[in-house]
């Protein structure tokens, strides 16, 4: 799978995502692309393909209940939005379906409650983003191949 920055732009342009704004700002998509740079300094992830790789333990470690939730929701959530978008373009682009574990890197015991009910609220978290990401694509009809 060929993933790159520029592929990455040139998607998030097809969707309707503005690299320079009216008055001759950078927008959206240089946004986008300096969180996930950001990330990928802070994780020690050298290419996009390394990233790819990871995308769906960092959505999870940076979303709402993620150890680094506070660093994804700086800037109005600029920076885990950057990740789902990145995770969207996968899904679309190359049929990737990124896999989310719930880890704790540091303890090697089992799961508490609390964490179990994260779990649970995370996955119908992205089951209702699925529905929705779905939903959008058929009222555009556009084809997305899982």
């Amino acid at each position: 799978m060929l993933v790159s920055e520029n592929g990455y732009k040139q998607w998030l342009k097809k969707m309707g995502y503005r690299e320079i704004t009216p008055s001759g700002l950078p927008s959206t998509i240089y946004s986008y692309v300096c969180a996930i740079k950001q990330v990928m300094r802070k994780e020690a992830i050298d290419t996009w393909s390394e990233l790819a790789d990871e995308i769906g333990r960092l959505v999870l470690d940076y979303g709402e209940y993620g150890k680094f939730r506070d660093f994804g929701a700086k800037s109005n959530a600029t920076v885990i939005n950057a990740l789902e978008r990145f995770e969207d373009y996968l899904r679309v682009e190359f049929g990737f379906v990124a896999q989310r574990v719930w880890r704790d890197s540091k303890k090697e015991e089992p799961k508490n409650t609390i964490t179990e009910i994260q779990d649970i609220k995370i996955s119908t978290y992205f089951c209702f983003f699925d529905f929705l990401f779905i939903r959008r694509c058929n009222q555009k009809s556009c084809f997305v191949g899982w």
